[in-house]
């Protein structure tokens, strides 16, 4: 980054001395040591000598742009761009021509014979390869994201910083159970690094977030309900939150007429399933009828209101919803040990308490607190 900080000043100077420098270059407030010296680091690229020169050619004509050089977060833009990633870890590792071909280069380095058709089907599976038997060096180089400690984060976006104009910007991803002062030393550790852009995410503290490598024999199964707080749930329940019928609607978003009128009404479908189940464990139900509050939900999104309208007829409103609890849901729920058919007959009324639904509850908890008339608990 050195080389293309310095060609990228060296061009702004040769445009300022044609065109002239930017319009506030003369201004006295204009801080003329900061657009050169800060950068004038000697590398095996650009020498002192060299900076030196520029130095000399800056005082003369000035410099034509503010800045010149900026990395932009490119974790998911890379992805739809086709490119790399920048300086951004993969967020896991992704089984393809262009992985195999690099693990076979390392492999052949260090004469680390390995079946990789195996090896990818395990990429595939767990998105890394720090499991297996390979040196230390290869898992070094093919560590992901969540693989790497904070302070490695930090660090290396505090290398690229040195040559770079803008702040970087820069995400960091905490686990859920991440303290007051975890976030306290990693901002201030920032600030020592001279490092502006720096974000913090917390796992779980939204519902709606990138999917993250599950772990299936994971012991923290808490989640966090907006607007309602964390929760613990079964392990089953976990998994079947975890499973693709129920990622999808993240998606599918609910109150579609209110959100014309306010925006703040746009909740996914798949908050207000977490609401139910949320409010199913409140009211002490036991696993099958917090299972049963979940697909409620599920079930409800099934068929938009308009369908509902269409559809009078009870006998094939029935026959979508039950088509779609098998269809979707039946493989998801035989692994956790439960039967579709024995939540079908109840699932619009098992969840009734003092003759209102659970469904009626979450919608009338989510309305009061759009309204300000209720507050999000602090946890």
């Amino acid at each position: 980054m050195s080389s293309v900080q310095f060609e990228s000043k060296c061009a702004s100077v040769d445009l300022a001395q044609k065109r002239g420098p930017f319009a506030a270059f003369t201004h006295s407030k204009t801080k003329k040591d900061l657009f050169i010296d800060p950068f004038a680091i000697p590398t095996r690229f650009v020498s002192m000598e060299d900076w030196q020169r520029l130095k000399d050619q800056f005082d003369l004509h000035g410099i034509r742009n503010l800045s010149t050089t900026i990395l932009p977060p490119a974790g998911r833009s890379s992805i739809l761009a086709g490119v790399t990633g920048s300086i951004e870890p993969s967020f896991r590792l992704v089984a393809d021509r262009a992985l195999k071909k690099a693990l076979i280069y390392e492999c052949k380095k260090d004469s680390v014979k390995t079946d990789f058709s195996k090896m990818l089907k395990h990429i595939k599976t767990t998105g890394s390869i720090q499991d297996l038997d390979l040196p230390q060096r290869i898992k070094r180089i093919f560590c992901t994201a969540l693989e790497i400690n904070l302070d490695g984060h930090l660090k290396m976006t505090a290398v690229f910083q040195k040559h770079i104009d803008e702040g970087i910007s820069k995400t960091l991803n905490l686990p859920f159970n991440a303290t007051v002062n975890d976030v306290i030393s990693i901002l201030r550790s920032a600030y020592e690094l001279s490092l502006k852009g720096i974000t913090i995410y917390r796992d779980r503290c939204r519902s709606l977030q990138p999917k993250i490598l599950i772990d299936k024999n994971i012991k923290d199964t808490t989640i966090v309900v907006p607007m309602l707080g964390p929760m613990q749930v079964s392990k089953p329940i976990m998994w079947l939150l975890n499973s693709s019928a129920l990622i999808r609607l993240k998606i599918i978003h609910q109150n579609g007429s209110n959100f014309l009128i306010d925006r703040r009404f746009n909740a996914s479908s798949y908050e207000y399933c977490l609401g139910n189940l949320f409010l199913a464990k409140m009211l002490k139900l036991d696993e099958s009828q917090q299972i049963k509050a979940l697909l409620l939900g599920v079930s409800h999104v099934a068929y938009s209101d308009v369908l509902d309208i269409v559809l009078k007829n009870k006998n094939d409103l029935k026959k979508v919803k039950t088509r779609f609890l098998f269809d979707k849901f039946n493989k998801a729920m035989q692994k956790c040990g439960i039967c579709a058919s024995n939540l079908e007959n109840t699932i619009c009324t098992a969840d009734q308490k003092n003759s209102l639904t659970i469904y009626e509850l979450n919608t009338i908890i989510r309305d009061l607190w759009y309204k300000n008339l209720i507050f999000q608990p602090e946890y």
